[in-house]
């Protein structure tokens, strides 16, 4: 997500209760808080990179690259999704 345009329209793949889902997120500005950096790129999702001290305490193997969903907004075209 990092590389990607302001604006860029992006589809995403999930796993929800089991299932593979899609949605589809136009991707906004970002912004630094407290917990690190974080990014409000998709609507109603709240997005921080998997660094190494974060892939650690939360047991992902190393090699895994990726965000974690940190928190969803209620009524947000993220948390419909």
């Amino acid at each position: 997500i990092g590389t990607l345009e302001i604006g860029q329209k992006i589809s995403l793949s999930y796993e929800r209760d089991g299932e593979n889902k899609q949605a589809s997120f136009t991707l906004k500005g970002e912004k630094e808080n407290p917990k690190g950096v974080q990014s409000d790129l998709i609507d109603g999702l709240s997005l921080r990179n998997l660094d190494p001290r974060l892939k650690n305490r939360l047991q992902i193997p190393k090699d895994v690259n990726g965000v974690l969903v940190d928190s969803v907004k209620e009524k947000s075209k993220g948390k419909n999704s």
